[in-house]
């Protein structure tokens, strides 16, 4: 079978004929209705939009082909201003389109005319902003180095944040996590900024909190404390045995000189043994270095005669 052998001065006309019939179709005027997307601004900063509100207007617009075609390729959202809002209930609002018509307009292009809108007003659901002042909980997953340990608490900036929202979302939420921080075998002081997790629907200035974390070398410690006898009742003399206990516990390098004797006191309840019938005293911590973890009594028995 023989190919169709079509001269290219006929493809030429062809395609001319086809270029000039699309140039005087779009340059006729048409009306059309288009579905442009939306967002709004100029909302008092003490109110909040509720939920998902409306994103996109049909519009019946009019212009030429070429004016048209444009318009249906573009991707740029109108904005409309909420300034001119009525209230219909407590959380209930509306704009009525007729009036925002002329705003809308000014963001078409030139040589389109905004004829009308599909629907006559737009609802909002707009709650009052509310604001409340809640910690930050760092999110850490961390083990250390065998010897090493945290030499004081964590800490982080800022360590509470302020957070706004609509009264409701506000209630849930009493503390605001950070992002998961993993890290094993640590032993060296470390520093980072993480991501806060703010919740969906409420907002807050700050991005990010930075964790500071202190890491010391850990080792053993032991003093001999003298045993402090409470409870013990009036003329009634008591023997104890033995009349100290060691005290043994894990410090930091850098805090090892701030524990001594003075660090602890141990106290023996002489009614708490009385109440349950032990026939000896149980030695407790009344007081305890903040430098100091992994504490331990030896003896963890006490015994006593009373004389009276």
């Amino acid at each position: 079978m023989k190919a169709l052998n079509i001269p290219k001065t006929f493809l030429g006309f062809l395609a001319a004929s086809l270029f000039f019939w699309l140039l005087m179709n779009l340059s006729k005027v048409y009306t059309s209705e288009v579905n442009f997307a939306i967002k709004y601004h100029n909302l008092d900063q003490d109110k909040l939009i509720q939920n998902e509100p409306q994103n996109n207007l049909s519009l019946q617009i009019k212009g030429s082909g070429f004016k048209l075609l444009g318009v249906n390729f573009s991707s740029t959202p109108l904005l409309i201003s909420l300034k001119s809002l009525h209230k219909k209930s407590t959380n209930n609002y509306y704009l009525l389109t007729k009036n925002i018509l002329p705003e809308l307009q000014k963001q078409l292009k030139y040589g389109v005319s905004l004829l009308s809108a599909s629907q006559d007003s737009i609802i909002l659901n707009i709650s009052d902003l509310k604001s409340k002042k809640v910690p930050i909980k760092p999110n850490l997953n961390i083990t250390y180095e065998k010897g090493y340990g945290l030499e004081g608490a964590i800490k982080i900036a800022p360590d509470s944040i302020v957070i706004s929202g609509a009264e409701n979302d506000l209630k849930k939420v009493n503390e605001i996590e950070t992002e998961l921080l993993e890290i094993n075998n640590l032993s060296e002081n470390f520093s980072k900024k993480l991501i806060i997790k703010t919740p969906d629907k409420l907002k807050t200035k700050y991005k990010a909190a930075t964790i500071k974390i202190a890491i010391d070398k850990f080792t053993e410690g032991k003093v001999d404390i003298p045993i402090n006898i409470k409870n013990l009742p009036r003329r009634q003399n008591i023997n104890i045995y033995p009349k100290k206990v060691t005290i043994t516990y894990k410090v930091g390098l850098n805090n090892f000189s701030k524990v001594d004797e003075n660090s602890f006191r141990v106290l023996c309840d002489y009614e708490h043994s009385k109440e349950n019938n032990l026939s000896y005293l149980v030695p407790t911590l009344d007081i305890k270095s903040k430098y100091v973890s992994s504490v331990r009594i030896i003896p963890n028995k006490i015994d006593f005669l009373i004389h009276k």
